[in-house]
């Protein structure tokens, strides 16, 4: 909203760098969720492989994948409530700044 030349790609990067440690922290919980799934599907394969192959149904197996698998959505959702911030707050910054740039056009301060 300035009146030097910047480019839109760094202007926008120094907007996504206000909101980076709500990516940061969006990342880190989107590595959990998908590590949380990948070892619930391991727990799910020992439980598929422990009742075909001997016929038990192993309920603590199957029990410790779903705790992985609850992990996983839970993280997930953490993880997009992190992106959600961080957008919201990179949008609002640019609604100030468009009013702000309007006013001193309009001739009114801020």
């Amino acid at each position: 909203m300035s009146s030097n030349k910047d480019s839109a790609s760094r202007w926008l990067n120094r907007k996504v760098t206000e909101a980076k440690r709500a990516y940061i922290s969006a990342a880190v919980c989107t590595l959990l969720s998908a590590g949380c799934f990948v070892v619930f599907s391991w727990y799910l394969s020992g439980f598929a492989a422990l009742w075909l192959r001997d016929g038990i149904i192993g309920s603590t197996i199957l029990l410790y994948g779903l705790v992985f698998l609850t992990g996983r959505y839970l993280f997930a959702h953490v993880a997009s409530l992190c992106n959600y911030q961080a957008a919201n707050a990179i949008v609002s910054n640019m609604k100030k700044s468009c009013i702000r740039y309007y006013l001193t056009i309009a001739g009114r301060t801020p």
